[in-house]
């Protein structure tokens, strides 16, 4: 792998394990994630009207259209997994989603990967699985308790939805570049997510939430409003020079991040199975940069 793709995905990496800790500490995620969703809609619309190659959109648009609707659907899930589950367990559960994003980059998209590639990208997702080895444990000693399956199950929903709009953006930014490609997509999420909020009084408390998020917590909403796009901006300039199963899977140096500000921000439990993984999914990080 080239270094700027990896440079890329791994500086990704750390903004994104940055704005899912700050979503974490709010008093409301969905309501939070949603307002700076809202945000990005009212900004990015203009900026894509500016920069859009006008000549690409026919060709873009159906994929963007795709992510929009999926990347409602992964902020609506991503939320409820911070919710109820710890941050560390969740994050990890949600960005398990490398394998998935190179299978369906090699059999949708042609793309191509290495043996070398495979069993790095193998390695970093085995790391997250050791990483958080101990709370699979205690979760499956838990498992006739109500609710002990809540979280861990938002999160695997969470990570089908990472896996489905990364293919779709992938092939996205193959047709338009990555700047207003990413414009394009996150104001139709916003648009196709707010239109029809007002129409329903469950619609109307969401509106309610969203305003309450921006007046009571307008510092984290302005930080995932920033560093949400900015994290995906450098991971959709990656997937034009390397293949997005690759990508995805250095990203997952993410999920060490994250594990490590839990133990600190949110004095999650550490130990050495912790350390053993978070060195596992920086080796396959690792490899992955050496792999052809």
């Amino acid at each position: 792998m080239d270094t700027l793709p990896f440079l890329l995905a791994a500086v990704s990496a750390v903004l994104h394990a940055f704005w899912n800790a700050t979503l974490k500490t709010s008093r409301d995620a969905g309501a939070c994630i949603m307002a700076a969703g809202t945000l990005q809609g009212l900004v990015f619309l203009p900026c894509f009207v500016w920069l859009a190659p006008w000549g690409a959109l026919e060709a873009a648009l159906p994929f963007a259209l795709l992510s929009a609707l999926i990347h409602i659907a992964y902020r609506l899930l991503l939320s409820r997994a911070l919710q109820t589950g710890a941050l560390s367990q969740a994050y990890a559960v949600a960005r398990s989603a490398p394998l998935l994003v190179a299978l369906g980059g090699v059999y949708l998209f042609g793309e191509t990967i290495g043996p070398a590639a495979w069993a790095a990208m193998g390695a970093a997702v085995l790391g997250v699985g050791v990483l958080h080895a101990r709370e699979l444990r205690a979760l499956l000693g838990r498992r006739g308790e109500p609710g002990a399956w809540s979280g861990p199950c938002w999160a695997f929903l969470t990570m089908l939805s990472v896996a489905a709009y990364t293919l779709s953006d992938d092939a996205g930014v193959q047709r338009m570049e990555p700047a207003p490609y990413m414009f394009l997509f996150t104001a139709l999420s916003s648009g196709l997510y707010l239109a029809p909020l007002p129409l329903t009084l469950r619609g109307r408390d969401r509106l309610n939430g969203i305003l309450e998020a921006w007046r009571g917590e307008r510092k984290h909403v302005l930080t995932v409003a920033f560093f949400e796009p900015l994290s995906y901006a450098l991971i959709l300039s990656a997937f034009t020079l390397a293949p997005a199963g690759t990508v995805s899977a250095v990203r997952l140096l993410s999920v060490p991040v994250a594990a490590a500000i839990g133990i600190w921000r949110f004095k999650e439990p550490a130990g050495g199975l912790r350390l053993a993984g978070a060195a596992l999914v920086a080796a396959g990080a690792a490899a992955l940069k050496l792999a052809n």
